[in-house]
C-alpha cells in the first residue's frame, strides 16, 4: 500500500539519481538537479538554489477512485504539476537562443518522467502513473523571473490507497 508520501518520496529518489550534462561541464562536475516538494511561488523565494531545479508542486489535485464495500477508496489519484527550471541569465540570453535551452529543460524533463514511470512499473509498491503515452503540458520563459527557463507536465500519480476504518463513537 502506498500514499502521497510514498509518492514523492519515488519522485525524490529518482531526483537524486539523474545526472545532467549540456555538455559543457567537466564529467567531475556534473550533478544532480535539485529537487523541491514545495508551492510554484517557491523557485523565487530562496535565490540559493542551484539548477537545474525539478519541482513537485505540493498542492495536488486529487480523485478518490471506486469504494470498496465499506465504502473506502480503492485508489487515490494525484494530479501534480511538474516542472523543470533551468537558468536563462542575461549573459546566457546573448549567445543562446531561448528555444534551444527550452528544448534542454524540455530533454531533463522528458528523461526524468520515464525514469519515474519505468521505476513505478518495476516496484511493488502500488504507484501507476497514469496516462504514460499522453502528458500534457508547456514551455516557457518564466513569467515571474526572467533569468529562468521552465518545461511543464501535469502527471497524475494514482496510488492502491492505505486507507483503514476510523473509529467513531456516537
Amino acid at each position: 500500500m502506498a500514499n502521497i508520501d510514498t509518492i514523492v518520496t519515488l519522485f525524490e529518489t529518482v531526483a537524486a539519481a539523474m545526472r545532467v550534462n549540456d555538455n559543457t561541464l567537466p564529467v567531475s562536475s556534473i550533478v544532480a538537479p535539485t529537487f523541491i516538494y514545495n508551492r510554484v511561488s517557491a523557485v523565487n523565494e530562496n535565490v540559493s538554489k542551484t539548477y537545474p531545479a525539478i519541482l513537485l508542486d505540493s498542492q495536488p489535485n486529487i480523485n478518490r477512485k471506486s469504494a470498496t464495500t465499506t465504502f473506502l477508496p480503492k485508489q487515490n489519484c494525484y494530479e501534480f504539476k511538474l516542472f523543470v527550471y533551468d537558468q536563462y541569465n542575461f549573459g546566457q540570453q546573448t549567445v543562446q537562443d531561448l528555444s534551444n535551452k527550452q528544448a534542454k529543460v524540455e530533454t531533463i524533463l522528458n528523461q526524468y518522467i520515464a525514469e519515474v514511470q519505468r521505476r513505478a512499473l518495476t516496484t511493488t509498491n502500488g504507484i501507476e502513473v497514469e496516462n504514460i503515452k499522453t502528458i500534457d503540458g508547456f514551455l516557457a520563459k518564466d513569467v515571474h523571473n526572467s533569468k529562468l527557463v521552465q518545461a511543464y507536465y501535469k502527471v497524475k500519480v494514482c496510488v492502491n490507497s492505505d486507507c483503514v476504518l476510523g473509529t467513531f463513537v456516537y
